[in-house]
Parts: structure tokens; C-alpha cells; sequence
């Protein structure tokens, strides 16, 4: 009668508790002990914090910040980098937030 439905946020932790009751009260034993899960990992928010700069004459340096709701460990990050002829894709690792894309048209 007094469950409620618990919105989840991805990666998150929640703790738990359980106690027993009657029309004459709780339980002498209280609670059970706290669990602790952690929920799914979800999609991630955008990085932030976007930057590009000329790097050279054909080149950039493309510069961001990891998301503020990552809902999970990032394991890599991809750029689209595109001029007049065709665009290139970088894949970092979750611990480079860079990319130099040069020979740029």
C-alpha cells in the first residue's frame, strides 16, 4: 500500500531496505540490511564544451569536454571532421578529448 514506482537514472546507485510489518508495528528486527545496486549504463549527454582551432594552414584542433551526464564509464569518443571534399572520422580512447585533423581542403 505505500510502494511507489521508483524512476530510475542510468548508473546510478540505489540503496534498499525491507522490514516486515503488521497491524501491531514493525518487526523486532528492523529493516533488513541495505542492499546497494548500481542501475544500467544509458546513452550518454553530448560532450561540452566544443572548440576548433587552425592548427597550421590545412589543419584544426578540435578540442571537448566529457558530457555532464555520461550515464556510464565513456570508452571512446568519435569526431566527424568534414571540408569541401570529404569527411574523415577520429576515434579517441575516453582519455583523449582531441583530435589534430590536418590536410585539410
Amino acid at each position: 500500500e505505500n510502494s511507489r514506482l521508483l524512476i530510475v537514472e542510468p548508473f546510478e546507485d540505489y540503496s534498499f531496505t525491507i522490514a516486515a510489518r503488521t497491524n501491531a508495528g514493525e518487526g523486532p528486527e528492523g529493516p533488513s540490511p541495505p542492499l546497494t545496486i548500481n542501475s544500467a549504463e544509458g546513452l550518454p549527454g553530448a560532450p561540452v564544451n566544443v572548440t576548433a582551432v587552425a592548427n597550421g594552414t590545412n589543419a584544426l584542433l578540435v578540442t571537448w569536454e566529457a558530457p555532464v551526464q555520461p550515464n556510464g564509464e565513456i570508452i571512446s569518443y568519435r569526431a566527424l571532421v568534414c571540408d569541401s571534399v570529404l569527411c574523415r572520422t577520429f576515434v579517441t580512447n575516453a582519455t583523449v578529448t582531441y583530435v589534430v585533423a590536418d590536410q585539410l581542403e
